[in-house]
């Protein structure tokens, strides 16, 4: 019998391993053909991070210490991301559509890796052997999930850091000390690491408790005197020493990674937009709803479809493993069993990961409750307009651990099996069939067929390619007689398009720089503001998307060729304010009605057929 279960478990891991490389061939080839005609997420994406890679490297701030990058008007090197944190070296060596794609596949990959270490960790060698192919397949899952995608190698690698902690806890070594200082490097402190050192400092507390109750229990059994010794011995003997040390470690090495952002935070008096982002005031039932929301539905960032297919398996595994628990125990069965499920998988580290997963929402909900969010900041002075929310970034990764404690209950399936080997693709084809703002490979298969059934022509949404137009604004830049630190603005288009093609901009987006520079530039487009209510509170309550905004329409869908929601060609700006930012060109996709009113002059208008978009090239009359 053992003989056939190791075969199975051989078929069932090379079985796992064929899916994974034929995942990631195939993604590979695919996005290969595609080329920069592949849609990709424009929101928080193509809009942000790229670009900021794009403008470090070519700027030559890639390593700099207290350089100027040409963006907002000339910001600090150290607001910007990390030149160690992945995936800024891929950027670094690789064209920037390149380095997309490697960090996708980087991505799964990691994720598939991660998994595999932390069952190994988890499961007795023969156990491990007969699961192992599951445990690719669940990986696999979780690797392809649509998550935020600049952070998407911080998500997969959750579970290594799992399986640090766990070898460390267990048996010590300097090697995993080492590989938990550098874990940073695959993590962002500010979405992550803050959350990640906060449950395992309390993790370190629970663990001693657990431990030294357990051992004043054993000491009960023994005679007083005997007791009374070692319970004086036990106190801080029960302590986990190297998880203890585990904790300065793995902090140490987000600041010694993430040392601009430390340097802001800890030394720097410059107030910041955070200091005045207004965040929701909700009434505690408010709070809760909202939890309860973000527990079903996830947020935007972190859309992981768990409620179409993953949620409803893991909701009737606790069911169903808690209710065979009760029985268990009501025919006192417990000293068989144990605090086990149906197949050996252990009870309350089910139950702690869906009370992880309600507390993570919760701390969702409640962090839009101004008594509590205000409660928090007079705590932690420094982490003012600091979002303590993002625990919810931890919630995909514990769906899916408990996706995986499914797939390795053999005793839940009984002989069908074979359906173990199912329910990942199920999973999988849940999240690849969802239309979701990061779903990348969905939107590029859907331009492909799009263009296979329309001559060619590619859909309203704008590729890789035709988003940044990087050879219009080439031939753009060689007609200027363009200059390096010449600053220019953008209207109609996302600033990230003119920062991707080397051009300095005064506007742009960054969630973290000087409240100064958020009030001067205001005052360009406070005439915009005051006829668009929605515009003024937009850019007053948050202020991160330093942008020229419309005196007329509260939305603009730049990332479509049509621009949907244009009604009026007027640009509503102060020209003084602008001009006193030293922005010298004014780009737009609009040609703008009002342009000798503000003391513009058109110096080129690219326009023609094989461009997703005309620009129009404003400068200031002399």
């Amino acid at each position: 019998m053992r003989q056939e279960e190791a075969s199975r478990g051989r078929v069932s891991y090379v079985f796992g391993v064929c899916c994974v490389l034929l995942f990631l061939c195939a993604t590979a080839l695919f996005y290969a053909i595609e080329g920069e005609k592949a849609q990709i997420a424009v929101h928080d994406n193509l809009d942000l991070f790229v670009p900021q890679y794009k403008i470090l490297k070519e700027s030559g701030t890639f390593f700099a210490g207290h350089a100027t990058v040409p963006f907002l008007g000339g910001i600090d090197r150290d607001y910007l991301p990390s030149e160690y944190q992945m995936p800024a070296p891929l950027y670094l060596l690789f064209p920037a559509y390149t380095a997309y794609v490697l960090s996708y596949l980087l991505k799964v990959l990691i994720a598939v890796l991660s998994g595999y270490f932390l069952a190994k960790e988890c499961f007795c060698s023969e156990k491990f052997l007969q699961v192992r192919g599951r445990v690719l397949l669940c990986a696999l899952g979780y690797g392809v999930l649509n998550l935020f995608p600049n952070f998407g190698i911080a998500f997969a690698s959750l579970p290594f850091l799992l399986y640090l902690l766990l070898r460390i806890y267990r048996k010590p070594s300097v090697r995993d000390y080492i590989l938990l200082f550098c874990y940073p490097t695959v993590s962002y402190f500010s979405y992550f690491g803050f959350f990640l050192l906060t449950y395992l400092f309390v993790a370190i507390l629970v663990l001693w408790v657990r431990s030294a109750l357990r051992g004043e229990r054993e000491a009960s059994l023994l005679d007083r005197r005997r007791g009374s010794e070692q319970k004086k011995k036990g106190i801080f003997a029960s302590l986990s020493l190297p998880l203890l040390l585990a904790l300065p470690v793995l902090a140490c090495g987000y600041v010694c990674v993430e040392y601009r952002l430390f340097r802001l935070m800890l030394f720097s008096h410059t107030v910041s937009i955070r200091s005045t982002m207004q965040e929701a005031a909700l009434t505690l039932p408010a709070c809760w709803r909202e939890a309860v929301d973000v527990f079903r539905n996830g947020m935007m960032h972190v859309d992981d479809r768990h409620l179409f297919f993953v949620m409803p398996l893991c909701l009737c595994y606790l069911l169903y493993v808690n209710l065979v628990n009760l029985r268990s125990l009501r025919k006192r069965r417990k000293a068989k069993r144990g605090n086990h499920g149906a197949g050996g998988v252990s009870l309350p580290f089910v139950n702690l990961c869906f009370f992880l997963l309600i507390l993570n929402s919760l701390i969702y909900g409640l962090y839009d409750n101004v008594l509590v969010r205000n409660s928090f900041f007079a705590l932690f002075p420094p982490l003012q307009g600091f979002q303590f929310n993002r625990t919810i970034f931890l919630n995909p990764f514990l769906w899916y651990l408990l996706f995986g404690c499914i797939l390795c209950d053999d005793h839940l399936w009984g002989k069908k099996r074979w359906i173990l080997h199912l329910l990942p693709f199920l999973a999988m084809a849940s999240v690849f069939l969802g239309n979701t703002g990061y779903n990348d490979l969905y939107h590029s298969a859907y331009s492909a067929y799009y263009r296979l059934r329309h001559e060619g022509r590619s859909p309203d949404e704008m590729s890789f390619g035709e988003f940044y137009s990087a050879p219009v604004f080439e031939k753009i830049k060689k007609e200027l007689s363009y200059q390096p630190g010449e600053y220019a603005a953008a209207y109609g288009m996302y600033p990230a398009v003119l920062e991707y093609n080397g051009i300095a901009t005064v506007d742009g987006y960054l969630g973290y720089y000087p409240q100064a520079y958020k009030e001067k530039f205001r005052r360009v487009i406070a005439p915009a503001l005051d006829r668009v209510e929605p515009s003024r509170q937009y850019f007053d309550g948050w202020g991160a998307r330093c942008y020229l905004v419309s005196g007329t329409d509260s939305v603009l869908q730049m990332n479509r060729k049509s621009l949907p929601g244009l009604t009026d060609r007027n640009l509503y700006i102060d020209p003084k304010a602008l001009r006193a930012l030293h922005c010298k060109y004014l780009f737009s996709r609009i040609p703008l009605a009002n342009a000798q009113e503000l003391g513009l002059t058109l110096l080129i208008a690219q326009e023609g057929r094989e461009q997703a978009y005309p620009v129009y090239v404003y400068g200031w009359k002399l």
